[in-house]
C-alpha cells in the first residue's frame, strides 16, 4: 500500500464522522438527504454523490451527506435525488460542478491528505464543542 493510500484510508472515517456530525443535531438525529427517513449519528452512512474513488471530490463537504443505509447501500446513493438535494443546498448547478471537477486531474500528496484529516479533525472539535 503507497503512503497516499494509507493516508486517505485515515481520513475516510474522519471524514464520515464529521459529515454525520454536521446533518444531525444536538440529539444526533437527522434525516437522509434522499429520502427523508431520521436516521441518528450512528446508523447514518456518509453518502458520497460522486463516487468515493474520484479523489479531487471524495472529501468535498459539498459532495456527501447523511443518508441512510437504505439509499446509500442498497440503491446506490439514489444519485438524481441526490443532485437535486445538493443543488437545493448550495445552488442551481452545484452537481454538475462536482462532476465537472471529479473529472479533474489534481494529484494529491500524502502531506495534504494527512493535512486535510487534521482540518476535519478540527471541525468536528468544532462541531461538539458548539453543538453539544
Amino acid at each position: 500500500m503507497t503512503e497516499l493510500q494509507k493516508q486517505i484510508n485515515l481520513t475516510h472515517p474522519v471524514f464520515s464522522k464529521y459529515i454525520r456530525l454536521r446533518d444531525t443535531d444536538e440529539y444526533y438525529t437527522g434525516k437522509c438527504c434522499t429520502c427523508e427517513k431520521k436516521v441518528t449519528y450512528h446508523t447514518g452512512q456518509c453518502g458520497h454523490y460522486i463516487n468515493r474513488r474520484f479523489l479531487t471530490t471524495t472529501f468535498m463537504s459539498e459532495n456527501a451527506h447523511l443518508q441512510c443505509k437504505e439509499c446509500n447501500e442498497f440503491n446506490d446513493g439514489e444519485k438524481d435525488k441526490h443532485a437535486e438535494f445538493i443543488d437545493n443546498t448550495y445552488g442551481r448547478g452545484t452537481a454538475e460542478t462536482l462532476q465537472i471537477i471529479s473529472r479533474g486531474n489534481i494529484k494529491f500528496t500524502p502531506v495534504e491528505i494527512k493535512e486535510i484529516r487534521k482540518f476535519l479533525k478540527s471541525k468536528i472539535k468544532e462541531l461538539k464543542t458548539n453543538k453539544y
